[in-house]
């Protein structure tokens, strides 16, 4: 069994790390997940720009700039039954390849346990062996 993850990317006034951030996730060794790109910028053209530069499946959201919570917002509000879970995952990220496999293993090894919020570590994208965040 897998699980199928939802993955939101908010997008303001900047492409080229979203661009990174979707190319990062499509090189995932799990495939099952759909990625949602909340798009608040003002540039009518963003949403062509991304999709110039991505060559997989995505769905795009336009909406005017609320802030990133209502733009995360927007997505977890429909009820999409074909996700199990969600991620809100920053646009200025870059995820390890067996990250989604991962997770998706844990959850697996954990089905009677309830998760309402996962949270991970934060790498600095440049010094990868240092931790930003937990």
């Amino acid at each position: 069994m897998s699980f199928c993850f939802g993955i939101i990317l908010v997008n303001y006034n900047n492409i080229p790390d979203t661009v990174e951030c979707i190319n990062s996730l499509f090189e995932s060794n799990y495939k099952n997940f759909k990625i949602f790109v909340v798009d608040n910028s003002e540039d009518e053209s963003s949403i062509n720009q991304i999709k110039n530069n991505i060559n997989n499946e995505c769905v795009f959201i336009k909406t005017e700039n609320n802030g990133f919570a209502a733009a995360n917002n927007i997505v977890l509000s429909k009820n999409n039954n074909e996700v199990d879970f969600y991620w809100i995952l920053n646009n200025d990220t870059s995820i390890p390849n067996t990250f989604l496999f991962n997770l998706n293993e844990k959850l697996l090894n954990e089905k009677n346990k309830i998760y309402s919020q996962i949270y991970s570590n934060t790498l600095l994208f440049y010094k990868t062996n240092t931790i930003q965040a937990i």
